[in-house]
């Protein structure tokens, strides 16, 4: 429960945060991020 919860609030601050403030470092970092894992996998 506690984890479900915590999970939730997270979910709520991302998109708040996104909402606000949609910068391109951003999308920039989820680019660099997920780029390498796509490249091992």
């Amino acid at each position: 429960m506690l984890v479900k919860e915590q999970l939730d609030l997270t979910k709520e601050m991302f998109i708040v945060t996104h909402l606000k403030r949609p910068s391109r470092k951003f999308f920039g970092t989820l680019r660099s991020n997920s780029s390498p894992v796509s490249r091992s996998v």
